[in-house]
């Protein structure tokens, strides 16, 4: 009897509360209702389950559990496009609100009662609550093309409590076509295309995609594959429908077109394809646009077997709309269909223009030109910065030349320009474009590039490349360089060597050895300045041999044309790596707006750099333009050089030359290639530093027998060619005391001739052994004991077989120059030492020295005699004299570059009191003098500061004696002097 009970009572609960209780549910509330029966069965306690059962308790609790609230009386859902869809519903008896949920899998959870919730919330279980109010409608939009969405609805009361909720679902709408014209080749090999569909409509046949087609054979219009329904096979009267993805159309007038492949086979059968407008993806209640046979000679009737294009206009009524293109093949069991290329556009009869290109750029504006394809006779231009949206740049509009120069731009600024027809029906074609370009930068000199900022492409800088085809140096068909051509070089280019070709810095612009063609590194805009001189300079690092020639041009364009300004293409430009500064003038250009080029010319050359480029207000310098006259204006960048200015001689067609006179503190600067000439008279003061990188053919000191250019200067390392007459006196008087006024100077051959030339003779003095040493032995062979190149501060012995000019080549002397050790030997030598002059100028004799005679000796070479030269005498350049140690300790002797001295060679003499006694001999026409002097300060014996040791040359020797030594200078306290004649008479003189 139990069982019948509970069921009962569990079905009067399910029908209170309809749908609103699970199974367990209802248990639970039967159970938690039983009356409990312990009591009154003693005996059975625990064993008699809950108890009994108790319908009036159960059906009060399940009335308190039941949910109050009615449903939404209907809930919809509606697709409005690929990313919308719209719900509505009607709202319960009640007017209660509703509550809204979606999700993706059709998972959904229950509200849980008197739980309060708000958009956005997740219901426990699943669902996103989406709406919640009083409205009828929501628009569930930002959603997933072609995808599947789950929604519930549900009303709630103001407790809240919430009914059991109704569901719905919908699918988006595929993505449509918007953009136009639209074309699909089905060259891709899913099929059908993404968003088309593919669907049976009568029997068991669909397209399908092939790549080569049979029956009849054919391969695809155009691309890799075409789509075939296979009327062959399909039983007649079998279709299937190929359908577009929706197609948005608005109110312009579109057309649709296909190709579909037509042959001659079974002429009769009626295979066709059907073409269809429709606001759902069939062919119910669909507009028939036309229909293709398979056949050619059934309409439309062509003459030959092939593709053919059929073009079909989209009625009105579709304007508007979401609008499904459908394709019908029908199978009449004859060939199969074939198409391709399917085609959704706006029809144009206004045509954009074509070749639209990009002429000449400069900073503020571009050429723009364009070929215009009738009936457009005039055309409207959109420009704007680079990813512009069309409608948002500046228009411009009834061009009626397809050219135009656009100026007002801004430099170093990327730009597109878009052009379309404007035709004379008020039509407008469609944009041709973009084309892109970038303007130029732009400076105004003074103007500076080092690259030190340079990016991989050098920014403001155009690389371009041309070949001798297009015009080469002329510059026509330049194009950007794509490769191989000029780069920012760093110290990690070309192998790790990249330092050796930067300037300063880590950074300059270089091109490899294996460029092609002609490559331009071609500047911005330059403005020039209104007035006054300007140069362009730079540094190079440049290397040409004899079978490796590196061209190099330097171009400038102005008013449309490249014309070259300095050019490197032999061997005269010589190698310049970075050490000498390259100057071109650009006066020419006063206020112009100029580019510079440098191009590099294939040629199997060199490596070659270019770095510290500038545009300054020209410096002075030497340029050679009117001859070789220092003192000519025209000579000169601004002016001749006043004292103190910064002086520079550059190479040029003429090189300076100097006459007369010049003292100046400003510095000096001879550079590479270049050569200053001192004319034999010239007498040259530098208190400012002199520099020659020109080694020692940049700076020569002429001699001209009688004269030599005198230099005084105090730079160290100054390479010269210092000229040195010799000439040639027969007998006793061919000798002269010869010093170098340079380091490095070999004696032989530019001296003594090799092999040994007769006449051509050179001696130095041994003092120790009081001894000539010869430069060759006897058999001619060179005297390993004689120096191989002259010692500065050493004079020689010389003699030469032919007169004529000989050149010093080396380092000039310019600082302390002091001779080897000064020694006293005793008796043999003497402690004489010969010495020389070891300046490009005059030397004053002014004595100080401890333990030297304060006078010394220079040759005669009239008499073939010493000569005495006393204190504050004047040494000639390049001369020797005899110095003498009185000492039996070496003495310290240097000579002073503080006593350089223009003045001409000449001898203070002996003073007032002096009786000069004087030999001469006839057959050698020589002769020796000596000097007797009063002095109140001397002694009757040898004074080292007054008196003189006799020192013999090849003339009779004439002397005094104060003691055992013989004297060519002997000043005394007073003398007596007799004179006796020939009849031995004698007179006595006193002093």
């Amino acid at each position: 009897m139990a069982c019948p009970h509970v069921s009962g009572l569990a079905a009067l609960i399910v029908s209170l509360a309809y749908g609103q209780f699970t199974p367990q549910q209802v248990a639970d509330i039967i159970k938690n209702t039983t009356d409990n029966v312990d009591a009154v069965n003693p005996g059975f306690v625990g064993q008699l389950g809950s108890g009994r059962i108790n319908a009036f308790a159960a059906l009060t609790e399940a009335q308190e559990l039941m949910i109050n609230v009615n449903n939404p009386l209907a809930f919809s859902a509606l697709a409005g496009s690929n990313v919308q869809i719209n719900l509505n519903w009607v709202k319960n008896q009640e007017d209660d609100d509703v509550m809204v949920a979606y999700s993706t899998d059709n998972v959904f959870g229950d509200p849980v009662q008197t739980q309060t919730y708000q958009v956005g919330d997740i219901i426990e279980g699943g669902g996103t609550l989406i709406y919640k109010g009083p409205e009828s409608a929501f628009i569930h939009t930002g959603l997933t093309s072609n995808t599947p969405y789950y929604y519930k609805a549900w009303s709630l009361n103001g407790v809240p409590e919430y009914s059991q909720g109704l569901a719905t679902s919908a699918t988006t709408l595929k993505e449509p076509i918007t953009v136009f014209p639209y074309h699909q080749g089905f060259d891709a090999e899913m099929f059908p295309p993404a968003n088309w569909d593919n669907k049976q409509l009568s029997g068991t046949g669909m397209w399908d995609w092939q790549t080569n087609g049979t029956n009849p054979d054919c391969l695809p219009h155009t691309g890799e594959g075409m789509t075939r329904y296979n009327s062959n096979l399909f039983a007649s009267g079998t279709s299937g429908i190929l359908v577009t993805p929706p197609v948005q159309f608005m109110n312009d007038e579109y057309e649709t077109s296909i190709w579909i492949y037509r042959d001659g086979n079974l002429p009769t059968n009626t295979d066709r394809i059907e073409i269809y407008a429709n606001i759902a993806p069939n062919t119910g209640f669909a507009s028939l646009l036309g229909t293709i046979h398979r056949s050619r000679e059934l309409t439309p009737v062509e003459s030959a077997d092939g593709w053919y294009q059929y073009t079909f206009d989209i009625p009105a009524s579709f304007h508007n709309k979401l609008t499904y293109l459908v394709y019908k093949g029908i199978s009449d069991q004859g060939n199969n269909l074939f198409a391709d290329d399917i085609s959704i556009e706006i029809p144009v009869t206004c045509f954009p223009p074509v070749d639209l290109s990009i002429g000449e750029i400069l900073s503020s504006s571009a050429a723009v030109s364009w070929t215009g394809v009738a009936p457009a006779a005039a055309w409207d231009l959109e420009c704007g910065t680079a990813g512009f949206e069309p409608g948002t740049g500046t228009l411009l509009s009834g061009l009626t030349n397809p050219t135009i120069d656009l100026g007002g731009l801004d430099p170093n600024t990327a730009y597109e320009v878009y052009v379309r027809g404007a035709c004379a029906t008020d039509e407008l074609s469609t944009w041709a474009g973009p084309a892109g370009f970038t303007t130029l930068c732009n400076a105004s000199a003074p103007w500076e590039e080092t690259f030190e900022a340079a990016n991989s492409n050098i920014e403001c800088w155009q690389i371009m490349k041309n070949t001798a085809e297009d015009g080469g140096l002329n510059g026509n068909n330049l194009l950007p360089a794509e490769t191989g051509s000029w780069f920012a070089c760093t110290p990690e280019s070309f192998e790790g060597l990249g330092n050796q070709y930067i300037y300063e810095g880590t950074r300059s612009a270089a091109i490899g050895a294996d460029a092609t063609d002609f490559n331009w590194l071609i500047t911005a805009e330059l403005q020039m300045p209104e007035s006054g001189k300007t140069d362009l300079s730079f540094r190079v690092y440049y290397t040409s041999e004899e079978a490796a020639i590196t061209k190099f041009y330097v171009n400038l364009y102005n008013s449309g044309t490249w014309q070259t300004l300095l050019s490197y293409n032999d061997m005269s430009a010589g190698t310049n790596h970075f050490a000498e500064p390259v100057m071109v003038n650009l006066d020419a250009f006063q206020g112009q707006t100029i580019r510079l080029a440098f191009v590099y010319e294939q040629n199997n050359g060199n490596i070659l750099s270019v770095d510290n480029i500038a545009l300054n207000t020209a410096s002075n310098y030497w340029t050679g333009n009117a001859g070789t006259a220092w003192n000519d204006e025209g000579n000169w960048r601004i002016g001749v050089p006043l004292s103190g200015d910064e002086i520079n001689i550059y190479a040029a067609a003429n090189n300076p030359r100097i006459d007369g006179n010049i003292e100046t503190t400003g510095n000096l600067t001879i550079h590479t290639g270049a050569t200053l000439t001192l004319a034999p008279d010239t007498k040259i003061t530098l208190n400012g530093e002199l520099i020659n990188y020109a080694g020692p053919a940049g700076l020569l000191l002429m001699n001209s027998g009688s004269s030599s250019a005198s230099l005084i200067h105090y730079s160290e390392n100054v390479e010269a060619t210092v000229q040195h007459f010799g000439d040639v006196v027969s007998g006793f008087h061919q000798w002269r005391l010869l010093s170098a006024p340079v380091n490095g100077q070999a004696i032989t051959p530019d001296f003594i001739g090799v092999p040994q030339v007769s006449g051509d003779v050179l001696l130095k003095y041994d003092e120790p052994t009081a001894t000539w040493i010869d430069s060759r032995l006897e058999n001619g062979d060179w005297n390993p004991a004689f120096e191989s190149v002259f010692t500065p501060g050493r004079a020689y012995q010389s003699s030469f077989a032919a007169a004529g000019l000989r050149s010093f080549r080396g380092t000039l002397s310019s600082g302390n120059v002091e001779p080897e050790s000064i020694t006293n030997s005793g008796e043999a030598g003497g402690g004489w030492h010969l010495v020389g002059n070891p300046y490009t100028s005059s030397y004053q004799w002014n004595p100080g020295y401890t333990f030297l005679s304060y006078i010394i000796k220079v040759w005669n070479d009239q008499g073939s005699c010493y000569t005495d030269l006393f204190p504050g005498s004047i040494i000639p350049p390049m001369t020797g004299f005899w110095i003498q140690n009185l000492a039996e300790v070496p003495a310290g002797f240097s000579l002073d570059p503080q006593l350089r001295t223009h003045e001409p060679a000449n001898n203070t003499g002996p003073g007032e009191g002096t009786i000069q006694l004087m030999v001469t001999e006839n057959l050698n026409s020589t002769f020796q003098g000596t000097y007797i002097r009063k002095n109140a300060e001397a002694t009757t014996g040898f004074d080292q500061l007054l008196d003189a040791h006799f020192l013999p040359g090849f003339a009779p020797q004439l002397y005094s004696v104060a003691g055992n030594e013989k004297l060519s200078t002997n000043s005394l306290p007073g003398y007596n002097f007799r004179q006796c004649d020939s009849t031995g008479l004698c007179k006595e003189y006193c002093l």
